[in-house]
């Protein structure tokens, strides 16, 4: 599936790579490998040594929620990463790859998504159908899902499966078995929740248009299910190459969380996956740091099957890793992440305009964006609430910038929802996961809290006036289009007016 925006973003977004510890709770940051944490990596080590496990050494060690978090390094270069917890009476096992929408090609987009589907349709040792018969006897839950920097597989299963579960994700990750004909009937599978979510969806429509205008040619500005063009040109040899020169060990993490032995599970994973060869990551796509690619506005009127118009807007920001991120991701909780927020207030409750309103900051490896949706009552227009949100960022990045008290609900709020992120098996999983896919370690998992605590009224006005007050944007207009009026067929009198969405 494609990954749901509020899992990179204005939902989940910075909290994947927060800490357990609130605003305050600085000793629970994991920002290092202190030399305690290092000695149980070591003493772990020298018990797979004594077990006769070789080819895997201990790179960091971080506090993480209820203990810590290994990540570890095989020497085919695939990283392994354990958090263990004795209370979760489960156990998450994913795997993560570097490798989304962003690697793809110009008349090759919509790979990698179409690769995650495929990943499901059996090897040599277990056809199509076999994986999930064996994990659905086990009582597991499994799934998948594409970003424009990841694809990730999870599953979560009682603790006595996760050595098959390993043993089962090696064997798919270098024995996928696929024929031309089950690439076209999974393809047509594709075009289908294309038509579905794009196509046939307001909002999907309104996403891939803003996401075209803000991005223009880069990495980010084609769709992560691809162009419609690009999907029915694929075929099973561009399958295959996507396959083999982004499926290798130096490319992936084994993520594996909750109630397990790390020990045993770090055995298997060596002896599961230490045997595929060790290949060199590919090349990934790169940016400049940061710095506005828009110099104007750039517009789109947009017609869209519903009766309530959408207005979506977005600036171009930048990568997790810049020092604006954590003050752009605090803006977006302050204006949007409650009904007290400032432009829930103005935009719902003041002027009546709107029946939502999210805002989004980016959380991806390259240059991303700052955006804010907005979807209208009925019988009002884009373009009113596109007056109204102009007159609130004027005031943002002039006279009224946000105060000590909003950042201080919105750095509240964000910590809230890293708890609940926090309370599963699966969502530390997650975490750890896209912590290591968009950032590269473990540790910047607190830096990134730290950093969010620290964040300041005058920081986060800073980066507002930096970015959001610049007059590089793109906006899209989404106003439901005119009924459908047709004469009947001939015999009849009157007029049909076609039925519309919601």
């Amino acid at each position: 599936m494609i990954a749901p925006r509020a899992m990179a973003g204005a939902a989940m977004g910075a909290l994947l790579v927060l800490s357990r510890a609130g605003a305050a709770g600085a000793a629970d940051v994991g920002t290092s490998t202190s030399g305690a944490n290092m000695a149980v990596a070591e003493t772990r080590a020298a018990q797979l040594a004594a077990a006769g496990v070789r080819g895997i050494r201990p790179i960091e060690v971080v506090p993480f929620g209820p203990g810590t978090a290994e990540r570890w390094r095989l020497d085919n270069g695939l990283h392994a990463i354990v958090a263990a917890d004795g209370a979760a009476g489960v156990a998450a096992v994913h795997v993560w790859v570097k490798v989304g929408s962003a690697d793809e090609t110009a008349g090759k987009t919509g790979l990698a998504h179409l690769l995650e589907h495929l990943m499901f349709k059996g090897t040599r040792s277990r056809p199509a159908g076999v994986y999930d018969r064996e994990l659905e006897a086990h009582g597991a839950s499994t799934n998948a899902a594409t970003w424009v920097d990841w694809t990730m597989y999870h599953q979560v299963v009682p603790p006595e499966v996760v050595p098959l579960v390993v043993q089962m994700e090696a064997d798919r990750f270098v024995h996928l078995n696929l024929t031309a004909a089950g690439v076209r009937s999974e393809l047509a599978v594709v075009q289908n929740e294309r038509r579905e979510t794009v196509d046939s969806d307001p909002d999907g429509l309104v996403a891939e248009h803003l996401g075209r205008l803000v991005h223009g040619g880069g990495p980010y500005g084609h769709p992560v299910i691809g162009w419609a063009a690009d999907l029915a040109a694929l075929k099973r040899d561009d399958v295959m190459a996507f396959y083999r020169q982004r499926y290798v060990p130096g490319n992936a993490a084994v993520v594996v969380a909750g109630t397990f032995d790390p020990t045993a599970v770090l055995a298997e994973i060596v002896h599961s996956f230490g045997g595929i060869a060790a290949l060199p990551p590919p090349d990934r796509p790169q940016c400049a740091h940061g710095g506005a690619r828009l110099t104007a506005e750039v517009r789109q009127a947009v017609a869209i099957d519903a009766r309530a118009a959408r207005l979506a807007v977005a600036w171009p920001t930048v990568p997790r890793d810049h020092a604006d991120a954590p003050a752009l991701e605090l803006l977006a909780e302050a204006l949007c992440g409650a009904a007290s927020a400032r432009l829930d207030r103005l935009l719902i409750d003041d002027k009546r305009l709107a029946s939502d309103v999210n805002c989004h900051q980016d959380d991806t490896r390259l240059p991303g964006a700052f955006d804010v949706w907005v979807t209208l009552r009925p019988g009002r227009t884009a373009s009113e609430a596109l007056t109204a949100l102009d007159a609130a960022v004027a005031a943002l990045v002039g006279p009224s910038p946000l105060t000590a008290e909003e950042l201080d609900l919105a750095r509240v709020r964000a910590t809230t929802g890293l708890y609940r992120q926090l309370a599963s098996a699966d969502g530390r999983a997650d975490v750890l996961g896209q912590t290591w896919a968009v950032a590269g370690s473990l540790a910047a998992h607190g830096q990134w809290w730290q950093r969010m605590a620290q964040v300041s009224p005058a920081e986060v006005a800073a980066a507002a006036r930096r970015w959001i007050g610049a007059p590089g944007r793109a906006v899209v207009l989404a106003d439901p289009a005119p009924p459908v009026i047709s004469q009947r067929p001939a015999g009849r009198s009157g007029l049909r007016v076609a039925a519309r969405m919601p």
